[in-house]
């Protein structure tokens, strides 16, 4: 899923995999992978995604699309466009 944020750009963004505990950056070229070990670490990797991206003014939210059930039953509806709004 599509992490928005309002740096997005043909150079720069971020994805998340619920379901492979995966966030990936592409920054400038540079591709970053955080894979978390557990469903919580995770979420708390998410969150502290949410929390740099609210304080430097660019955090949109989750598109997930049709996998927003999914989300919101691991726990994360509130990183989600819809709640996040």
């Amino acid at each position: 899923m599509q992490v928005d944020t309002t740096q997005d750009a043909s150079y720069f963004g971020t994805w998340a995999s619920l379901r492979e505990r995966k966030i990936l950056c592409f920054a400038e070229g540079d591709v970053i992978t955080t894979t978390c070990a557990t469903p919580e670490s995770f979420a708390r990797e998410m969150r502290r995604l949410r929390e740099w991206a609210v304080e430097a003014g660019y955090w949109l939210g989750v598109d997930a699309g049709s996998r927003a059930a999914a989300w919101r039953a691991a726990g994360l509806g509130d990183l989600l466009h819809e709640e996040a709004a």
